[in-house]
């Protein structure tokens, strides 16, 4: 595969990355978990991947979600949103990483038209750049972006392509050997 190779701003904005995470470890004296990793990477405001600036999805950037493919997917999606908000007699919306706020610009449209008892549209946004974009985006008064997770209050969650940019702690088998209840089952099943 023939990767091109990055621009200068994009390789001075790498090794800006890099000098941090390497900062970030001796700092802590000589490692961070993976968690701390992936927060650095890809969160750290004006540094990281989903904060920096640059555009990541569509054409301009270095990929695509459903909802920036087409309006098909939010108004599909806002269909069942709808049903779950008429079931539970009305209520908030809560999207996760909203990304371009493609999907919810087409969703809380479709939801107006299906006269959907939505009291609110919440965007869960860390991104200041992205929370911006969506902003322009987005002019619905419905819609409310939140830093972090609300109090608990009864909602619908949604998000699309979210895991991935969640840090995460990662884990290593250090033996092959089976754990005693493991063992005991396979022992009992001969």
């Amino acid at each position: 595969m023939n990767v091109p190779e990055p621009d200068a701003a994009a390789s001075a904005h790498s090794r800006r990355v890099q000098e941090a995470a390497l900062a970030a470890i001796e700092a802590a004296g000589g490692w961070i978990s993976f968690a701390a990793y992936m927060q650095l990477v890809l969160h750290a405001p004006g540094l990281g991947y989903y904060s920096a600036g640059s555009a990541k999805f569509g054409a301009e950037g270095d990929f695509v979600t459903a909802p920036e493919l087409s309006p098909l997917y939010a108004r599909v999606c806002a269909r069942e949103i709808d049903r779950l908000l008429r079931a539970q007699g009305g209520g908030a919306l809560l999207e996760l990483g909203p990304g371009t706020g493609a999907f919810a610009n087409e969703a809380i449209d479709r939801l107006r038209q299906l006269a959907s008892p939505l009291l609110a549209y919440e965007l869960l946004e860390i991104s200041a750049d992205l929370r911006a974009r969506q902003r322009e985006r987005i002019g619905d008064p419905l819609a409310r972006w939140l830093e972090s997770l609300p109090a608990p209050a009864p909602r619908i969650v949604f998000a699309n392509e979210i895991i991935d940019a969640l840090p995460a702690e990662r884990f290593v088998r250090k033996s092959r050997r089976r754990c005693r209840i493991c063992a005991a089952r396979r022992h009992a099943r001969r």
